[in-house]
């Protein structure tokens, strides 16, 4: 319950359910690791978790990373073969 009433409440960056299991990214963590540990945190995120930021004081920095076509992936397999 108290899981569903932090989602209802907006306190996750991300959330979601795998299996019977709910996982979630906490904004308070985000700003625990940021502001009292003063480290950088490193989130792979859904690209549709990164509007949730607009409701926050965090400021992140975004770095997209697209992966290459599927026909060069798997040259680069072949020319790791030879």
């Amino acid at each position: 319950d108290a899981f569903i009433n932090k989602i209802a409440s907006h306190s996750f960056v991300e959330f979601g359910q795998f299996d019977r299991d709910l996982y979630g990214t906490s904004i308070d963590d985000i700003r625990h690791v940021v502001e009292m540990k003063r480290k950088i945190c490193i989130l792979n995120l859904n690209p549709d978790a990164i509007r949730t930021f607009d409701r926050t004081d965090l400021y992140p920095f975004i770095i997209c990373i697209a992966a290459p076509a599927f026909e060069r992936l798997k040259r680069l397999e072949l020319d790791r073969r030879d």
